[in-house]
């Protein structure tokens, strides 16, 4: 594959993460704890950037979407966290409750 010069050993390497970065921020929500974080609804909110964020997750599909306090699309990535996390090295993690 290619050399990742950036290893952060928080989450298995291939833990599939959602990756969104907003107002220079960067923070990661692992699909696993996404299933276990939100709402009856599939939505966690939550604050990036100094914004608003609602992320939606979808068990069944296994997806997610972000966006932001108006209800708009936020670019946001689905990505395995070493890749993430080797263009964002400073992110920061959704956190167990």
């Amino acid at each position: 594959m290619f050399d990742v010069q950036h290893r952060d050993e928080r989450l298995p390497a291939k833990a599939w993460v959602l990756g969104l970065a907003v107002d220079g921020d960067a923070k990661a929500y692992p699909f696993d704890l996404l299933a276990q974080r939100v709402g009856p609804d599939g939505r966690l909110d939550d604050r990036v950037g100094g914004r608003k964020v609602h992320i939606r997750y979808d068990a069944t599909q296994r997806s997610a979407e972000a966006f932001d306090a108006e209800g708009r699309a936020l670019p946001a990535v689905a990505a395995f966290w070493f890749a993430w996390v080797a263009f964002h090295p400073r992110t920061q993690l959704l956190a167990p409750r």
